[in-house]
Parts: structure tokens; C-alpha cells; sequence
């Protein structure tokens, strides 16, 4: 399995990409144009639609975050049709690419944790897409990805960890090359997130990613929306990743 770091790649690049047209009947939401394959049935389209509007509803509740303009989504029916859609594949089944959602078939999704945590956790990078323009790292996208995706309460945790820095999250990220590396860094990424939600709150949350402005790094964004050093943020959050890991 390769890193997620080509995942990362494939959402840079969507950012200046257009949307590519795609054939298949199409049905629409307010906020998402959906295009499928044969063998989906109306309730699993609406099943979809459904999906997404909830999840966009309660980031958009939460955090503040606003679409543009309507996502388009495509839902392909095959393994080889999704395969020659996208570059790499996201573990939950869907990646963002070149502007537009692509889902795997449904029969994957219902077995690799199921729909509604592939579209929370796909549309988190859907709608963080121009953050990560501006400079928001990779981690703090995945990591609230898992987080408000609930995947945090079915990943494998890891039995000890030893993250000191930020940057720890970025390398493990690029260096997973198994399934299993792979998830236990996810479960890292969504604890990150826990942290950042019980000492800061939603509100501060959303203030960050909003701050990434394509001049400031991640640590003076940090410093500047926290109120605390970036030396002291990473400290009090290694300690809250090893009490709740280390300690079990």
C-alpha cells in the first residue's frame, strides 16, 4: 500500500485543475452534482446526496467552512472503473481529485467502515482544499479528517508512540507503507485532533485553518491564533499523545 503522501499530492493538484466532465446520469443536491454508474439504485443515489449534505451541514455548524460552489461527485461502479479514475486510493474509498469526489463502489464502501465515514472524511478534504493552497500542512487535514469522520473509535491503536514534534506526523505519514502503519498513524492524526478540540475548542479550530494565508507558516499561525508558543503547543500535545497511548 503506498503512503498517503500521494494522496496529499492528488489534492494539491485539484486545486488548479478543472472539474473533468464524466458521463452517467446525474442527480443534484443544493450543495453537490452527482453523476453514477450503472447498477446504483435511486435509494443508493439519494442515500449519497443525503450524506453529504449532512456532513457538509455539521462542518459548515461546527467550523464555519463554506463551499464555493457545488462539488462535483462521482460514483463508479467497478473497481477497474475507480481505478482508472484516480492515481491513488484513500482507505476509506473516495479521493478528491482534479475537482472532483470519485467514490468507489458501494460494496467496498459498506465493507471498509462504511458511508457516512468516507464522505465526513472525504469532504473534510474537500473543503480544506484551499487551506492546503495557502500552506495548511498535510496532518492537519487528515487529522481533522479522522476526527469528525468518528474513524478515531475503530482505528487499531497503536501500544506506544513517541512523537515529540509536529513534523513527526508529516514523516510517518510519507513513511506508512502498510496497511497497519497506515492506520495507527490515522489514529495518531484524529488523537491530535481531540487534543486540539479539548484545549482549544471548535471556534479556535476553525480559526487556524482559516489563518493559513500562503505567507505564514504553520508555527505562526499556530502561535498567533493559540496565544501560546509553538515550543509549548507541541510540548503540552506530546504529553496528552503519550498519557492517552503509553499509559493504557
Amino acid at each position: 500500500m503506498r503512503g498517503l503522501h500521494m494522496v496529499m499530492v492528488i489534492l494539491l493538484l485539484s486545486a488548479t485543475a478543472s472539474a473533468q466532465r464524466q458521463e452517467g446520469p446525474e442527480s443534484t443536491s443544493p450543495h453537490f452534482t452527482l453523476r453514477y454508474e450503472t447498477g446504483y439504485t435511486d435509494e443508493e443515489v439519494e442515500w449519497v446526496k443525503t450524506e453529504l449534505e449532512s456532513a457538509y451541514r455539521q462542518l459548515s455548524e461546527k467550523y464555519g467552512f463554506e463551499l464555493q460552489s457545488k462539488v462535483p461527485v462521482y460514483l463508479t461502479g467497478s473497481e477497474v472503473s475507480y481505478s482508472r479514475k484516480v492515481i491513488s486510493r484513500e482507505r476509506w474509498g473516495a479521493v478528491y481529485s482534479e475537482g472532483t469526489l470519485y467514490f468507489e463502489p458501494m460494496t467496498f464502501i459498506r465493507k471498509n467502515g462504511g458511508l457516512t465515514i468516507t464522505v465526513r472524511h472525504a469532504l473534510c478534504h474537500v473543503v480544506l482544499q484551499p487551506m492546503v493552497v495557502k500552506g495548511c500542512p498535510p496532518w492537519l487535514v487528515e487529522a481533522l479528517a479522522v476526527d469528525f469522520s468518528g474513524e478515531l473509535e475503530i482505528l487499531m491503536k497503536p501500544s506506544q508512540t513517541s512523537v515529540k514534534f509536529f513534523t513527526d506526523l508529516n514523516e510517518a505519514l510519507q513513511e506508512a507503507r502498510t496497511s497497519t502503519e497506515l492506520e495507527m498513524t490515522y489514529y495518531l492524526l484524529g488523537l491530535s485532533m481531540r487534543y486540539f478540540e479539548e484545549r482549544f475548542g471548535a471556534r479556535k479550530i476553525s480559526e487556524m485553518f482559516k489563518s493559513f494565508d500562503g505567507r505564514s507558516l504553520d508555527n505562526q499561525v499556530m502561535e498567533r491564533v493559540f496565544g501560546v508558543t509553538y515550543n509549548d503547543l507541541q510540548y503540552q500535545w506530546s504529553q496528552y499523545v503519550d498519557r492517552r497511548i503509553n499509559a493504557s
